[in-house]
Formats: C-alpha cells, sequence, structure tokens
C-alpha cells in the first residue's frame, strides 16, 4: 500500500471495535505494534513503519472519544498505555496558564528569534567541516576556525562570519522552519565560495537530531544528542564520499547549580532540586527531570538579556527496558526578557496528545 493510502486510511479511523498493542520477539523485545479493527477494517502498524507515529496518535485519539460507550475490546496492558497517553487534561492545563493573558500575534516573532537557539549548531557544523574534527573530541589544539557571535541576523536570514589563517570567511545562511519543531537550514560559502551546506535539526522528545551535506565537497554528517539512564550523549558522525572521516561520541559534561527559570518552573509545578543539567557541545543547556511518570526537558539558550526556554513534557508509555515510546503532553518555548515575558505553545511531533494539539498549540500569551 502507497504512503498517501495508509494516511489516507490512518485519517479515516473511527468506530474502533479492538485494540491492540504489542511486542515483538517477546513481551520485552525491541519492537512494539499495534493492531486495530474498526468498522470493517483491519491495520497493523510496527514502530519501524513510517506511519506508526501516526497511527498511534490517531488510535489514542479516538479510543479516547469512544471508549465511554464500552464496545473497544482490549487487554490490560493495551488499555492501560492508551489511558496514559490520554492523561492531559483541560483544567490542570488551564489552571498553568491562570497567570498568562492571551494575544492575538507574539511580539517575540518565532522566524526573527529562532537564530538564537539555531546558529549556534550551525557552528559547530561548520567547524566541524573545517577541521575534519568533532570540534569538542578535538579540543582546542586542532581548531581551524573562530566565530564572531556578534553578527548580525533578523527573521532567519543572517550571515555566520568566522576567522580562519586570519583570514575573514561570511557564510550566509537562510533557516526555514516548520510543523514540528523541524530546521530547514541552507549555509553558502562553506569549504568554497558558492557551496551549498543544507542542515535539517528536528528537535524530538528525548533527543535532538542533526543531519547535513555539502553540494561539492560530498560531505554528509549526522549528530545526534541522546539521554540514557540520566546519562546525556552526543554522537557526531562525517562521511566523504561515503567514507568515514571520523566519528565521536561525547558524554555532555553534568553542571551543578542550573535550573530551569522561575517562570517556568512555576509553570511546570515541578522543584528545582528534581532537575539535573548539563550542556550541549554548542553551548546550550538542557535541565531534565522525572516526576511520577512525566519526563521533562528544558533546553536554554541565553543571548544578552534574553532567555529562550523550550520544553517538552512527555511520558514514556513503555518501560525502557522494552521498546520505549515517547507520547507528548504538551511544548513550549518561553521568551524572558527585561521588558517582555511571552509563551508559545508549540505543535508537537508525533505521537502527542490530539487535546493539546487541537486546543492549545498555535497559541500565544504574555
Amino acid at each position: 500500500m502507497k504512503d498517501r493510502e495508509i494516511a489516507n486510511q490512518i485519517a479515516t479511523i473511527d468506530k474502533l471495535k479492538m485494540v491492540h498493542f504489542y511486542h515483538l520477539f517477546g513481551e520485552n523485545g525491541p519492537l512494539c505494534g499495534i493492531l486495530a479493527y474498526y468498522q470493517d477494517r483491519v491495520i497493523n502498524l510496527c514502530n519501524t513503519d513510517k506511519h506508526f507515529t501516526e497511527l498511534f496518535e490517531r488510535i489514542t485519539k479516538v479510543y479516547e472519544r469512544e471508549a465511554a460507550a464500552g464496545q473497544i475490546l482490549t487487554d490490560e496492558k493495551t488499555a492501560e498505555i492508551l489511558n496514559r497517553a490520554n492523561a492531559f487534561t483541560d483544567d490542570a492545563f488551564e489552571a498553568k496558564l491562570s497567570g498568562y493573558q492571551q494575544e492575538q500575534a507574539p511580539m517575540m516573532l518565532p522566524k526573527a528569534f529562532c537564530s538564537v537557539y539555531i546558529r549556534p549548531i550551525i557552528a559547530y557544523v561548520v567547524e566541524a567541516l573545517y577541521s575534519g574534527h568533532d570540534p569538542v573530541s578535538a579540543g582546542e589544539a586542532q581548531r581551524k576556525i573562530s566565530f564572531d557571535t556578534h553578527s548580525g541576523q533578523w527573521f532567519g536570514k543572517g550571515i555566520l562570519d568566522g576567522i580562519r589563517d586570519g583570514k575573514t570567511l561570511h557564510f550566509p545562511y537562510l533557516i526555514a522552519p516548520s510543523a514540528g519543531e523541524v530546521y530547514d537550514i541552507l549555509v553558502r560559502n562553506v569549504l568554497a565560495d558558492g557551496n551549498a551546506l543544507k542542515i535539517e535539526i528536528t528537535f524530538g522528545y528525548d533527543r535532538i537530531t542533526v543531519s547535513y551535506y555539502d553540494s561539492l565537497c560530498l560531505y554528509e554528517g549526522s549528530l545526534q544528542y541522546r539521554m540514557e539512564q540520566q546519562k546525556s550523549f552526543v554522537n557526531h558522525e562525517l562521511r566523504q564520499k561515503g567514507e568515514i572521516v571520523f566519528t565521536a561520541e561525547t558524554e555532555c559534561p553534568e553542571i551543578d547549580g542550573v535550573v530551569p527559570t522561575e517562570r517556568v518552573l512555576a509553570f511546570l509545578a515541578v522543584s528545582a532540586e528534581n532537575f539535573s543539567a548539563c550542556t550541549l557541545p554548542w553551548g546550550d543547556v538542557v535541565c531534565s527531570a522525572s516526576v511520577d511518570g512525566t519526563e521533562y526537558r528544558v533546553m536554554m539558550t541565553n543571548k544578552n538579556d534574553l532567555t529562550i526556554s523550550y520544553l517538552l513534557c512527555f511520558r514514556y508509555l513503555t518501560g525502557e527496558e522494552e521498546a520505549p515510546l515517547a507520547f507528548g503532553e504538551y511544548s513550549f518555548r518561553l521568551y524572558e526578557r527585561s521588558d517582555i515575558t511571552e509563551l508559545h505553545l508549540l505543535e508537537m511531533e508525533q505521537p502527542g496528545s490530539g487535546r493539546f494539539q487541537e486546543k492549545y498549540s498555535g497559541k500565544y500569551y504574555k
């Protein structure tokens, strides 16, 4: 079945009769799947299938709406997973918003400020290409380029200025945000005049993924932040024409005394002592907490007197010893400056709370 046909089938699922969530290769197997019987049709996907998260999100939404009628067959494990996925409630979230006032349009336009947290990643990738090493693993002695952090930019367009061997280099860039916190970036003049470096950055529940390639020198790289057992790592691999240039895994150093801002803590209603923090290789800070089965990730970026906090609140619906399935409850970006505080509720990657996506994502508050 073609991708479009599968997507259309998922979009029309209703009148559920049976749902079964299962593991392949044993109870704690590395793969999980969903089997659903609805109307007079059956759909069955596992988490290696392209549309699995889309299916799971649709099933949870329909299950919440139709389960009260008592006509959906499920086993105890499946019902537990679906009920946990629908834990987000309007009343609790409205209480969090009680200190904010909704506004029709933001003062802190996302496209105007996205470079604050995207630009450091761009610089990290460019540095890796010029040095032929992962910047953190290589150390200061092998770094071959430095950057001016004060170069101007506006609405996702800017120039990254660097100095290499006493020569000033200029890298014009364009950042194009899309739904679900995915960013497509085009950087010019990297390694050679006119060369085009393309970067895609995706902010996921428990990871940040960066992929990049250039058109002239045929470099291709991947960079991924992930958290495992309360430790944070960044894996970086660079290839040229299919041959490995380097691979590196860096454990992100933990830092003491750093917690989310007071407004973020107040919104989450989570104590500062629950958070641990680490520094990402490009300079940003990630604060993490796990409280009563809910996971919190706060990525913080500071520039001048502006602090941008990007939060993901999610749950693991299956245990980490199984095939962990993260399900989003809500997400926001909070802009805090001396003259303004603004809250942007964001669209999440799939799977996530349908109620939050429909009622809150895309709204702005001050």
